[in-house]
């Protein structure tokens, strides 16, 4: 069940439905983690944080938001309600491996998609899941610095869990104020609870003694209004936060949970020699944020709660 919090704002403040069926330009929508398109930091390790092996695992878990009470079908959902004509320009951040660009652009096949990304590995995956879409453009961005878009060019900016990486978070969310046409809606999704990062979290206190720094930046935005904080200092009005929770349904291989667990603490365990540690402190915490079904191979990770913010520019 979606919790909807609705506030319009004559000026600047401080801080889905069902999404099973969506309806856009009578096309009928299927209820089907987060990329950057943001620069990461450039701390030890965090620079390759989406190549190679790790983009692989990332594109076979991110499959989870295509749940029915994922972010995907919602961000669709309030797309095709921005775009009522079902024509536009509508630019995606933190792409990723293609989704929800591909709902999007099968969606609104009058709206032309920019699906962006920071890293071009994630382009490329992106690239070869929507072969055959006419709609879909393709680039290297930044969301910090959007300067190859002139003022005004999209009615809508979608960023499904992308907010959270930027090194300037105020910056970011100025750009797609800036880039959007005056009445355009940005459509963002943030966490709020993630049980797999929990677990990464206490894996890496008990082989290192401290705090995981590479996941912390994922759960920023979940004091009560940091991120309307952040829409309204940028101008956005009309701000609409609904909260929404999903199962991560994964393999019950548990050598492939304990990888996805771990996979942005690699280096870190590498470097201390902590394989065996690691695997441990993942076995002692798995009964408390997962749930577990043996006759059909299958395990959760959860509770995993998610907020999508709605807002207007002038």
């Amino acid at each position: 069940m979606a919790t909807v919090m609705r506030t319009a704002f004559a000026l600047p403040a401080l801080l889905r439905g069902p999404a099973s069926v969506s309806r856009c330009s009578s096309i009928r929508i299927p209820a089907i983690m987060a990329c950057t398109s943001a620069k990461v930091s450039d701390a030890p390790g965090e620079t390759a944080l989406f190549k190679g092996d790790v983009s692989d695992m990332y594109e076979q878990i991110f499959e989870v938001h295509r749940h029915k009470d994922g972010p995907w079908a919602l961000i669709v959902d309030r797309a095709c309600a921005a775009l009522p004509s079902g024509s536009g320009r509508l630019l995606d951040l933190a792409t990723g491996p293609g989704e929800p660009a591909k709902m999007l652009a099968e969606a609104m096949p009058r709206t032309t998609i920019y699906a962006t990304d920071v890293s071009e590995d994630m382009l490329d995956k992106a690239r070869s899941r929507m072969q055959g879409l006419s709609n879909v453009e393709y680039g290297i961005v930044d969301m910090q610095d959007m300067s190859q878009f002139p003022d005004a060019s999209f009615d809508v900016v979608t960023a499904c869990y992308g907010y959270m990486f930027p090194e300037d978070r105020q910056k970011a969310v100025s750009e797609a104020h800036r880039v959007l046409r005056p009445g355009g809606t940005l459509i963002a999704t943030y966490w709020q609870e993630i049980a797999m990062l929990r677990m990464s979290n206490h894996i890496i206190e008990v082989v290192s003694g401290r705090p995981a720094t590479k996941t912390a930046s994922a759960l920023v935005f979940s004091e009560h209004g940091s991120f309307d904080a952040l829409l309204s200092n940028a101008g956005f009005v009309s701000i609409e936060n609904t909260l929404q929770e999903y199962p991560f349904e994964l393999s019950g291989d548990a050598d492939f949970q304990f990888a996805a667990s771990t996979m942005f603490l690699r280096d870190e365990i590498d470097e201390l020699n902590a394989h065996s540690a690691a695997r441990a402190a993942f076995d002692a915490i798995s009964a408390e944020c997962m749930t577990f079904d043996p006759a059909a191979g299958k395990a959760a990770w959860g509770p995993n709660r998610f907020v999508a913010a709605v807002a207007k520019k002038r």
